[in-house]
């Protein structure tokens, strides 16, 4: 099972990683915010057959590049997304518990200058941390990949505008049980993953 399940680790290894990417190079830097929207994959539990999903909603991202050369960087990304975890269809499902979501990661972008505009690609690779709001149950820590692609529009030479759209997938042993507490489990997952997917906008400041 590829599981992390220390929450210190997490906070550690987000540390460990901006101080890297902040001290390995020296040219130029760039930290964008991006407000988003999210969708996923459903689970299925394997006991009771029964759809289990995260809900959709918005999301919140921080990057942070940092300019290996005009064309290239290492990013390192923190996301978080407020939701729920549901039982049923989209629209008629029930409320089981609150759940928050936080991706990080760190992976590499390509930018490609197309006149007035840059388009971009991304692939990232790190954690997925899953928080239930409910007393009791414990919180779940993955491996997990990032893909995406996008386009900068500059206002200034500092000043940008950025839009994307980004996939996130997070890896499962198949039939994996999560959000445990004193032996039981609310779900036991089939298969070997989830996707989300976000479309997102924001601001980028180089300096």
């Amino acid at each position: 099972m590829i599981k992390i399940t220390s929450t210190p680790l997490f906070v550690v290894t987000a540390i460990v990683l901006l101080l890297i990417s902040n001290n390995t190079y020296s040219q130029e830097n760039e930290l964008s915010v991006f407000a988003g929207y999210r969708v996923g994959d459903d689970f299925e539990d394997i006991n009771t057959g029964a759809t289990v999903k995260i809900d959709e909603g918005s999301s919140y991202t921080v990057v942070f590049d940092n300019y290996l050369d005009e064309y290239s960087a290492i990013e390192v990304l923190y996301s978080y997304q407020p939701g729920n975890l549901k039982s049923g269809g989209t629209f008629t499902g029930s409320k089981i518990f609150d759940l928050d979501i936080e991706y990080l990661h760190v992976g590499g972008i390509r930018f490609y200058p197309d006149g007035k505009f840059t388009k971009y690609v991304v692939g990232t690779i790190g954690a997925t941390h899953m928080s239930p709001g409910h007393a009791g149950l414990d919180s779940e820590t993955r491996l997990s990949l990032g893909l995406g692609g996008g386009m900068k529009i500059p206002f200034t030479k500092k000043l940008a505008m950025r839009i994307e759209g980004r996939g996130y997938g997070t890896l499962f042993n198949s039939d994996s049980a999560v959000f445990c507490s004193n032996g039981g489990c609310s779900v036991y997952v089939a298969g070997s993953g989830f996707w989300q997917f976000e479309v997102s906008a924001g601001l980028s400041l180089k300096f």
